[in-house]
């Protein structure tokens, strides 16, 4: 009996744009790939992003890769409050990590253009 690997990737706010890299990965590794969406917590799913798809993710590199079913899944069943609760997830790990604008600027100028 061998070995068996697969990448299950659990999608939300704040990895949907690395889903195009996860995938090179998986296929120049021969790794199968599973695609979940995140419904919880609430405000870090995708489906719950109340502003601009645009804001958070780029279409283009996603439908290239073959995941525009994902960028349109993107505030479908939108939460008024989600991205202040996003914020204020994001903010509890000021101390310990660096900041979202240098890891994320995308994300970051939504969250702060925004609120």
């Amino acid at each position: 009996m061998g070995d068996y690997v697969e990448v299950h990737c659990t999608l939300g706010i704040l990895n949907i744009n690395d889903l195009p890299l996860l995938k090179s990965f998986c296929e120049s590794h021969q790794l199968p790939l599973k695609v979940w969406t995140l419904s919880s917590p609430d405000f870090m799913s995708i489906t719950r992003w109340s502003g601009d798809p645009l804001h958070i993710a780029d279409r283009d590199c996603l439908e290239q890769a073959g995941f525009e079913y994902y960028y349109d899944l993107i505030g479908t069943d939108p939460d008024p409050n989600s991205m202040r609760n996003l914020v204020d997830y994001i903010k509890q790990f000021d101390s310990i990590r660096k900041p979202l604008k240098d890891y994320d600027t995308r994300l970051h100028r939504a969250i702060t253009e925004i609120l």
